[in-house]
């Protein structure tokens, strides 16, 4: 009975990290405009952002499995903001406000389309080269998404990949 209980307890040990990774939970926004995948259960905030002297609310998502951080913030810009600027123009000003504030470097970045939505998506890293971030911002009307993960430079980025595909857009917004 010993043996067989020894392989059980090196099974279940060897397993649950595959098991943990598995486990992501689905984050529905609270308008029904969207929905993304993560592990854990997110930390949500909720602050205020002045973008070109108007103010506007910015939701953000925090999902940690060590050592990765997986973050997706939203926010509405007012009509008329976005109607004085091309979409490239945009998105570039969001990356460049994105580097800005976690203090790193671009590596790359390229203009996409998300789900039949304009996109950006880049790579930055730390200045002592040890994290990178790689993210993804989705433009849809008024809305801004960003979709971003944290993590050491040596890390497997597949679950970098699966959450920044994880973000489902919604016809409807409740």
């Amino acid at each position: 009975m010993r043996p067989c209980m020894a392989g059980i307890v090196a099974f279940v040990m060897t397993a649950s990290p595959i098991w943990c990774q598995e486990a992501w939970n689905v984050v529905e926004g609270p308008d029904k405009s969207f929905r993304v995948r993560g592990p854990g259960k997110p930390t949500l905030e909720k602050q205020s952002l002045r973008v070109a002297g108007m103010e506007i609310t910015v939701y953000s998502y925090l999902f940690v499995q060590v050592p990765y951080a997986f973050i997706l913030g939203y926010g509405d810009y007012p009509a008329d903001y976005i109607a004085k600027r091309k979409v490239e123009e945009l998105l570039n000003l969001d990356r460049d406000r994105f580097l800005k504030n976690t203090g790193t470097k671009l590596v790359a970045d390229k203009n996409t389309v998300y789900q039949g939505k304009p996109a950006l998506e880049f790579v930055a890293h730390s200045d002592d080269k040890k994290s990178v971030f790689q993210a993804r911002l989705v433009l849809v009307g008024q809305r801004l998404y960003v979709l971003a993960v944290s993590f050491p430079v040596d890390a497997d980025t597949k679950p970098v990949n699966r959450f920044l595909d994880s973000l489902e857009l919604l016809d409807a917004k409740k």
